[in-house]
């Protein structure tokens, strides 16, 4: 059990503790939107189903990706006392640098169960107390609000295993949530069109020749101007 209150933590104060080393730092502050604490081998990809730390894994980093950045921490124990709803670091179990994941091992998952393409940072953090010993952190960095949002392809439910599904993960404080059907569709609905794509760059393209015209002589009247009427025209006819 915790020795006293939960505690907020943030982004500043979790990278503070981790370069410190002094990691007694992590005990009592509970989980939230940036940081979530795991055991040392959250993500066994050895001694179970390797399918189920996959699904386990691109949904934790997925579901972070489509909300903001966030430290997942390994090497941290966890409790959840009868009076909250959040999980509260408890303990430490920290481990060798050598029994952390790989950056190609990690990275490799994401990009075969996750879409778009995102990257992660891996950093294995020594302990002041024991440099032998420490935490492993997978950071998710903020991404491009034009890549959301991320789809997750593997799941398991129930036992039963999913390949090639469309899931899209959304981690809200410490709370995992999926998009409903209706929230998915809404999403695609959202996503600019191939015609309003070609639309915009030729759009830009002659924005640019517009100006350069009207720099080399302010009397020429601007043609591009004509062709972006004519080509709104043409695609308000698709």
């Amino acid at each position: 059990m915790t020795s006293s209150e939960p505690r907020e933590i943030n982004l500043d104060e979790i990278k503070g503790i981790l370069e410190s080393g002094d990691f007694k730092d992590f005990i009592d502050v509970r989980e939230n939107s940036h940081f979530e604490a795991k055991q040392k081998k959250p993500y066994d990809f050895s001694n179970t189903p390797q399918f189920v730390s996959v699904s386990k894994l691109a949904t934790d980093i997925g579901s972070i990706a489509n909300n903001d950045e966030a430290f997942i921490i390994c090497g941290l124990t966890t409790t959840k006392p009868l009076n909250s709803s959040h999980d509260i670091v408890s303990g430490l179990e920290l481990f060798p640098e050598s029994e952390f994941y790989t950056d190609t091992q990690i990275q490799g998952i994401i990009k075969s169960s996750i879409f778009p393409k995102l990257k992660v940072e891996l950093t294995w953090y020594p302990s002041k107390d024991d440099k032998s010993l420490g935490l492993g952190v997978i950071f998710i960095p903020k991404q491009e609000e034009e890549k959301k949002y991320f789809i997750v392809s593997v799941c398991e439910a129930d036992g039963q295993q999913f390949k090639g599904f469309v899931g899209i993960p959304v981690r809200n404080d410490d709370t995992l949530r999926w998009f409903k059907p209706q929230e998915v569709y809404e999403q695609m609905r959202k996503l600019p069109t191939s015609h309003q794509v070609m639309f915009q760059t030729i759009s830009n393209q002659l924005e640019q020749i517009s100006e350069k015209i009207s720099v080399m002589d302010t009397s020429t009247p601007l043609m591009p101007d004509i062709l972006q009427e004519r080509i709104e025209e043409a695609l308000d006819e698709q």
